[in-house]
């Protein structure tokens, strides 16, 4: 997803920049939960966003093992653009 529009734009930064689910640390655990496209990844300028649905979590590494429905948002500040992976992550403790 694009933003082209310099208010919607400033305004989704704002919230993102402002808001204790996103982050742009990507540390090891997160690296555990995200598409392997990022893994490795950290660079300042994308914010993530992990959210576990059979959890409702955020940002967090399951307990139990399982495969869990899992979404991860990743938000390109440099190229205003959003993209949002869904996807089964099967995990062991």
């Amino acid at each position: 997803m694009e933003f082209n529009h310099k208010e919607e734009i400033r305004d989704l930064e704002d919230r993102i920049q402002n808001s204790s689910l996103w982050t742009n640390n990507n540390s090891s655990y997160l690296q555990m939960l995200e598409p392997s496209i990022y893994i490795g990844e950290n660079n300042k300028n994308k914010y993530y966003l992990i959210y576990m649905e059979d959890l409702n979590t955020f940002n967090t590494i399951p307990n139990l093992s399982g495969n869990y429905k899992t979404f991860c948002l990743v938000y390109e500040m440099d190229k205003n653009i959003l993209n949002i992976y869904e996807y089964y992550l099967m995990f062991s403790v």
